[in-house]
């Protein structure tokens, strides 16, 4: 992420090129993330103050590097990734720096429905909240990626080890890309989209 003092530095690309806004997932976290710019930018500062208004707490305050339990869970990764790529998306706006293309990862991608008008920030902002505390109350669980292998083959292995309904797959490219899936389990495609705004 962007440092808040060279966000607003004007966009050096030439008239031919392209600019794309990248909004990370939850992984890109460090805890002065958003003491730094709040300090630094008033305008930021109100955002923070407003968002807490909204969620009926304080995350000024709680976004401190001297706080050792900030990211502690991950609604509080959650909400402070969100809150930091807002921050320098309204950063880089009020500068007149102007994207063809944004995108978002994971998490990233409320930042990008922001950004295309598709979702409010209040509302990002309470969807998130809600999303962190599922994921913290959530089964605990990991990701994998296996390649390169037959979807089937992958799906007779969790249906030998009878876990079927537990491990799903959940993307499978060949030449043209395609769900699968276990049988009897549900799943959920993840895909990185980028629009251009309009």
């Amino acid at each position: 992420m962007m440092e808040a003092t060279t966000a607003a530095r004007p966009n050096s690309l030439s008239p031919a090129g392209t600019l794309v806004f990248m909004f990370p997932g939850q992984s890109s976290r460090e805890p002065r993330m958003i003491e730094k710019i709040i300090a630094a930018d008033s305008d930021s500062a109100a955002t923070v103050a407003r968002a807490s208004a909204i969620l009926g707490r304080d995350l000024a305050a709680h976004y401190r590097a001297a706080n050792e339990a900030i990211f502690a869970c991950n609604r509080d990764i959650q909400i402070g990734v969100f809150l930091a790529n807002h921050l320098h998306l309204s950063l880089l706006q009020r500068a007149g720096i102007r994207a063809d293309w944004p995108l978002g990862l994971s998490l990233g991608e409320y930042n990008h429905l922001i950004h295309i008008g598709a979702l409010s920030f209040e509302d990002a902002l309470q969807v998130i909240d809600e999303r962190g505390r599922l994921y913290d109350e959530g089964p605990r669980g990991i990701m994998v990626s296996v390649f390169p292998i037959e979807a089937e083959m992958v799906e007779n292995v969790i249906a030998a080890l009878g876990l079927s309904g537990r491990v799903a797959v959940g993307l499978y490219k060949r030449r043209a890309s395609r769900c699968s899936r276990a049988s009897a389990t549900r799943y959920t495609r993840s895909s990185l989209r980028s629009k251009k705004r309009r």
